[in-house]
Protein backbone atom coordinates (compact mmCIF):
# COMPACT_ATOMS: atom_id res chain seq x y z
CA UNK A 1 0.00 0.00 0.00
CA UNK A 2 1.47 3.35 -1.01
CA UNK A 3 1.29 6.57 0.92
CA UNK A 4 -1.43 7.84 -1.43
CA UNK A 5 -3.46 4.67 -0.85
CA UNK A 6 -3.13 5.13 2.91
CA UNK A 7 -4.26 8.72 2.65
CA UNK A 8 -7.33 7.70 0.63
CA UNK A 9 -8.09 4.97 3.17
CA UNK A 10 -7.84 7.46 6.03
CA UNK A 11 -9.97 9.99 4.18
CA UNK A 12 -12.73 7.45 3.46
CA UNK A 13 -12.70 5.97 6.96
CA UNK A 14 -15.72 6.76 9.05
CA UNK A 15 -15.42 8.18 12.54
CA UNK A 16 -16.60 4.84 13.95
CA UNK A 17 -13.93 2.95 12.01
CA UNK A 18 -11.31 5.42 13.19
CA UNK A 19 -12.45 5.00 16.79
CA UNK A 20 -12.33 1.20 16.44
CA UNK A 21 -8.78 1.34 15.12
CA UNK A 22 -7.72 3.69 17.91
CA UNK A 23 -9.33 1.44 20.54
CA UNK A 24 -7.66 -1.64 19.05
CA UNK A 25 -4.30 0.13 19.06
CA UNK A 26 -4.83 1.19 22.68
CA UNK A 27 -5.68 -2.38 23.65
CA UNK A 28 -2.50 -3.65 21.98
CA UNK A 29 -0.45 -0.99 23.76
CA UNK A 30 -2.09 -1.81 27.10
CA UNK A 31 -1.30 -5.51 26.61
CA UNK A 32 2.30 -4.66 25.71
CA UNK A 33 2.59 -2.41 28.76
CA UNK A 34 1.26 -5.20 30.98
CA UNK A 35 3.75 -7.67 29.52
CA UNK A 36 6.59 -5.21 30.02
CA UNK A 37 5.51 -4.59 33.62
CA UNK A 38 5.47 -8.34 34.28
CA UNK A 39 8.96 -8.64 32.77
CA UNK A 40 10.14 -5.72 34.88
CA UNK A 41 8.76 -7.34 38.04
CA UNK A 42 10.45 -10.62 37.13
CA UNK A 43 13.77 -8.86 36.56
CA UNK A 44 13.41 -6.98 39.83
CA UNK A 45 12.95 -10.30 41.62
CA UNK A 46 15.95 -11.82 39.87
CA UNK A 47 18.12 -8.85 40.78
CA UNK A 48 17.04 -9.16 44.42
CA UNK A 49 17.89 -12.86 44.48
CA UNK A 50 21.21 -12.18 42.76
CA UNK A 51 22.08 -9.56 45.39
CA UNK A 52 21.19 -11.98 48.20
CA UNK A 53 23.29 -14.70 46.60
CA UNK A 54 26.21 -12.32 46.12
CA UNK A 55 25.98 -11.23 49.76
CA UNK A 56 26.09 -14.88 50.88
CA UNK A 57 29.07 -15.56 48.60
CA UNK A 58 30.93 -12.56 50.00
CA UNK A 59 30.23 -13.74 53.56
CA UNK A 60 31.49 -17.22 52.68
CA UNK A 61 34.61 -15.74 51.13
CA UNK A 62 35.25 -13.71 54.29
CA UNK A 63 34.84 -16.86 56.38
CA UNK A 64 37.26 -18.76 54.15
CA UNK A 65 39.83 -15.97 54.36
CA UNK A 66 39.55 -15.91 58.15
CA UNK A 67 39.94 -19.70 58.27
CA UNK A 68 43.01 -19.51 56.06
CA UNK A 69 44.54 -16.88 58.34
CA UNK A 70 43.87 -19.13 61.37
CA UNK A 71 45.41 -22.11 59.58
CA UNK A 72 48.46 -20.07 58.51
CA UNK A 73 48.93 -18.90 62.09
CA UNK A 74 48.67 -22.48 63.36
CA UNK A 75 51.22 -23.69 60.79
CA UNK A 76 53.61 -20.89 61.78
CA UNK A 77 53.16 -21.83 65.44
CA UNK A 78 53.94 -25.50 64.77
CA UNK A 79 56.95 -24.98 62.49
CA UNK A 80 60.44 -24.29 63.69
CA UNK A 81 62.07 -21.06 62.51
CA UNK A 82 64.10 -23.06 59.97
CA UNK A 83 60.99 -24.78 58.62
CA UNK A 84 59.22 -21.41 58.45
CA UNK A 85 62.11 -19.98 56.42
CA UNK A 86 62.00 -22.97 54.05
CA UNK A 87 58.24 -22.63 53.65
CA UNK A 88 58.58 -18.90 53.03
CA UNK A 89 61.21 -19.45 50.32
CA UNK A 90 59.05 -22.12 48.64
CA UNK A 91 55.91 -19.97 48.61
CA UNK A 92 57.85 -16.91 47.40
CA UNK A 93 58.64 -18.64 44.08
Amino acid sequence: MTSDDEEVTIQTMTAAEFDERILAANERLAAEAETMQEQNNTLRGLVGRYRDYLTRLEATLDELRAERERMDAEVRRLLSPEEQATLKSITAR
